[in-house]
């Protein structure tokens, strides 16, 4: 399989803005390892949010944003579908059951939440008030993930342990400037040494690779290839 947590689905994580634990009894462990969340949450966001949002938890997977819309029919949201933001599961782009929805009002929270535990399907939803700078966090995320699904894929093998994304980061910006590196994590969030970097274009991305492969980052040297050209394992330049 794909060491790298596979094709552009495989996001880092840090870009589902839902808090943890229990969620109707959804397991939302990343079983088998997966990349470890970047730094990047801190200080202000950089998004900005209504005053008035709201938080639902336990929606359909399938929830479409309008079907959000339609969920709440007293409110005015703010944007209408565009006030609506779909949380996505940690490092992955599968929906995680929770939404943030931006309101106009106070008296819009208030209406929101009368739908408090009303279905939608064959769930019934939560909904409480949240806090808006979560939401603009989630929607820096939102701009992140788009951002990363436009972006070019590079891999790393060999990182030496106890180097930080910054460190990646910086090494790589001799040949080009990444958008956001993430690292990955073992079962047992120890890291591989394997991480994952993002560049704007092609060509960018293809220079990495070119002058970066088999350099050194502190006392090992580094593997670098584009997303789909990897080598399913090393093999030895004399066996071929």
């Amino acid at each position: 399989g794909d060491r790298f947590g596979g094709g552009r689905g495989g996001y880092g994580g840090g870009f589902s803005g839902g808090r943890g634990g229990d969620d109707f009894g959804r397991d939302r462990r990343n079983v088998g390892g997966g990349i470890k969340k970047s730094g990047k949450d801190l200080g202000p966001p950089k998004s900005e949010a209504s005053k008035h949002c709201v938080k639902l938890r336990g929606l359909p997977w399938s929830a479409t944003k309008t079907e959000i819309v339609d969920f709440l029919p007293d409110c005015s949201i703010l944007g209408g579908t565009d006030g609506v933001h779909i949380i996505k599961e940690d490092g992955s782009d599968r929906a995680s059951g929770d939404a943030y929805v931006e309101l106009e009002t106070d008296e819009d929270i208030n209406l929101a939440i009368k739908q408090h535990k009303k279905s939608m399907g064959s769930r019934y939803v939560e909904v409480f008030e949240a806090n808006s700078t979560d939401v603009a966090r989630a929607k820096d995320r939102e701009e992140m993930r788009k951002e990363l699904q436009s972006g070019y894929k590079v891999l790393l093998r060999g990182i030496p342990y106890n180097t930080t994304e910054k460190d990646i980061a910086e090494w790589l910006s001799e040949a080009g400037d990444a958008i956001e590196v993430f690292l990955e994590e073992d079962r047992r969030g120890r890291p591989p040494g394997n991480a994952v970097a993002y560049f704007k274009s092609e060509s960018e991305a293809r220079k990495v690779v070119e002058e970066m492969h088999k350099r050194d980052m502190g006392n090992r040297y580094v593997e670098c290839f584009m997303e789909g050209e990897e080598p399913e394992r090393r093999r030895r330049r004399d066996s071929s």
